[in-house]
């Protein structure tokens, strides 16, 4: 008799739990108010549009005015007297001139570094501004989408004698990873002067996006 007691007591609270359960999960599912799922559309990104410069005129500066930039007369130098010994002598040197005297070549100083480079859009073609070795080849720019506009992007490169990319290291990321790779793809295809020097020099090369 106890047992079909507590049988009778453990059924009656195992349903009036599963009716209380549902009737709280009914309640929940009506006050609660239904959230719209948000779509993110992707964002297309370009190189940020640089306006092209008009280069500044240069002013011609005449040789030989006999008046300074003031408008004031300038002084006439008076000639230093050559003695005849002089002339003797300098004609000897011309005559038999030294070693080091006929040397004309000069040793060429290559920097190891092109400076600072910055990738614009111009005209809605990307070009490379700065630095101080011009660029033969400039690949298409890839196509990129985000869904969120990319921070700035600055990579370092190496460049050999004959103008190939050899290595590039990001300094700053986009915060993007597919748009990073994207870009170290591009600036392996860029292609630079060739130079006469057995050196790799080193440069900077940073990307502006915009969002459109």
């Amino acid at each position: 008799m106890k047992d079909a007691h507590l049988l009778e007591g453990g059924l009656y609270i195992s349903v009036s739990f599963f009716l209380n359960l549902i009737m709280l999960t009914l309640l929940a599912l009506y006050l609660l108010p239904v959230v719209p799922e948000q779509v993110s559309t992707p964002i297309n990104l370009f190189l940020k549009e640089v306006p092209t410069e008009t280069p500044p005129v240069a002013h011609k500066i005449i040789k030989g005015s006999s008046k300074a930039a003031t408008g004031n007369p300038s002084k006439v130098q008076p000639k230093k007297e050559v003695s005849v010994l002089a002339e003797i002598e300098a004609k000897l040197r011309n005559q038999n001139p030294s070693p080091v005297s006929n040397v004309s070549e000069k040793t060429q100083v290559v920097s190891t570094s092109v400076g600072n480079i910055t990738a614009s859009l111009s005209g809605g073609v990307p070009h490379l501004t700065g630095g101080n070795r011009g660029v033969v080849y400039l690949p298409p720019f890839p196509k990129l989408s985000s869904e969120e506009l990319p921070s700035t992007m600055q990579v370092k490169i190496w460049i050999d004698s004959s103008g190939r990319v050899v290595k590039v290291q990001i300094l700053r990321r986009s915060g993007v990873p597919h748009i990073d790779r994207r870009i170290v793809e591009f600036v392996y295809g860029i292609k630079f002067e060739k130079i006469d020097a057995d050196v790799v020099q080193t440069g900077l090369l940073t990307f502006h996006f915009r969002g459109d």
